[in-house]
């Protein structure tokens, strides 16, 4: 609780130790200015700036774009298993995400759904998140005492600066096209723009200064959000094919919810997806078991009494909490490494402690693109639904094992699953 009610203790972040906001390079610099990064007063201000993007009015002007991508996602799905063959969820969904998320971000084709080589925009995306070697020495020289000096005196990038850089000059160019041409889609790039111009904050900033605001927190949108999300996908997919009893009852709700709108297409609006209450069940489920992050941590800025102990946490401790921990606690979960989506039905949920489940963190730095993530997530699942029964094949795994490899939570394991198409009139 005390990242909600004692949050002025705990309000910036610290990675292992490391300040990630650190470094004078130019990609170094981008990421220092991503809500992310940025610590006391300068996040407050930007958060404000951003919060808006994600509001569920936006959210709802976001929907066409990923309707229109799901009709790419079921095409896909349906040739690569023409031949009976079954489908790599990871593969498939992390090519939704990534279309996705450059169509509604940044009014753009990722080329995800390509047959040939992945296009250079998933390369660099999925790269940015993964932990390598080069990445490990550059933090570690970093934190010698007198290597950061000279780090920083020659502009040594801390951060991956390749996969930056590449980023970073796609959502430029994306600015200075609308610049130019005086178009406007009503993606997220157009609500940064929106955003940044209307902010009591922003008006009293040098105008490139919002700008470097703007390309730092789409570029952590979209690194960020591409393999999470893409992740969270997968697993439900998977965890279904492995629970047909739960996938059937997920079925009935949502063909019930057609019938009952009178919906003979197979995506919902808006308001319709926000009713289905075992969908919400079966996502929360999946990220319970499956958190997006495993572990968050923060700095505690000011010496901090832990209420009714004789605990002081002091100022600079790095306090980490471990989500994944916390949601397979049986203490909070009876059987923790069953997936059972009733664990979220209202009595059950009645009867935990708030902070038990807290996969996108909690407080005002919880994850921002929480409601773009969870969307984007039911537009997949409620379209795969609708086209296909979700089968275990003989090389669907019963079991995963997490990439150490990675910051986030992407397995070791390929997420094979058969599709049947369904027949509908």
């Amino acid at each position: 609780m005390s990242t909600v009610k004692d949050f002025n203790y705990f309000v910036d972040r610290l990675f292992g130790g490391f300040d990630l906001g650190q470094g004078s390079s130019d990609t170094d610099i981008l990421w220092s200015k991503s809500i992310l990064m940025m610590k006391g007063q300068e996040w407050k201000e930007t958060r404000s700036i951003v919060t808006p993007v994600f509001s569920s009015g936006k959210m709802k002007v976001m929907m066409h774009f990923m309707s229109a991508i799901s009709d790419e996602l079921v095409a896909y799905a349906r040739e690569d298993t023409a031949g009976g063959g079954s489908v790599d969820l990871a593969k498939l969904c992390n090519k939704f995400s990534m279309e996705t998320i450059a169509s509604c971000a940044f009014g753009m084709k990722g080329g995800s759904f390509g047959r040939g080589e992945d296009s250079d925009l998933v390369k660099h995306a999925h790269s940015l998140f993964s932990i390598e070697p080069l990445f490990l020495l550059r933090t570690l020289l970093y934190l010698l005492p007198g290597t950061h000096q000279i780090m920083d005196f020659f502009k040594i990038p801390v951060n991956n600066y390749k996969d930056t850089a590449y980023l970073r000059d796609v959502i430029i160019a994306t600015i200075r096209h609308r610049e130019a041409t005086k178009t406007r889609r009503n993606d997220m790039i157009d609500l940064l723009l929106d955003a940044v111009k209307e902010n009591e904050f922003s008006k009293d900033r040098d105008s490139d200064l919002n700008e470097l605001i703007i390309v730092a927190n789409a570029v952590l949108v979209l690194s960020a959000g591409y393999d999470t999300t893409g992740m969270t996908m997968a697993y439900t997919l998977w965890l279904l094919a492995l629970n047909p009893e739960v996938q059937e009852r997920l079925r009935r709700e949502i063909d019930d919810a057609f019938e009952n709108d009178g919906n003979s297409g197979d995506i919902l609006d808006y308001s319709s997806i926000a009713e289905l209450k075992y969908l919400d069940q079966v996502m929360m489920e999946t990220l319970r078991l499956y958190p997006p992050f495993p572990n968050i941590s923060r700095e505690c800025t000011a010496d901090y009494k832990v209420p009714g102990t004789d605990l002081v946490i002091e100022k600079g401790t790095e306090v980490h909490f471990p989500i994944k921990g916390f949601q397979q606690d049986e203490q909070y979960f009876d059987d923790p490494a069953v997936f059972n989506p009733d664990n979220f039905d209202k009595e059950a949920v009645s009867k935990r402690h708030p902070m038990a489940y807290i996969p996108f963190g909690t407080g005002p730095r919880n994850c921002i693109g929480l409601r773009f993530a969870q969307l984007e997530t039911k537009v997949a699942v409620i379209k795969m639904m609708r086209n296909f029964h979700l089968l275990k094949g003989q090389d669907t795994p019963l079991k995963v094992t997490l990439d150490p490899k990675s910051s986030t939570v992407r397995c070791k394991d390929t997420l094979w699953v058969k599709l049947e198409p369904i027949a509908r009139q």
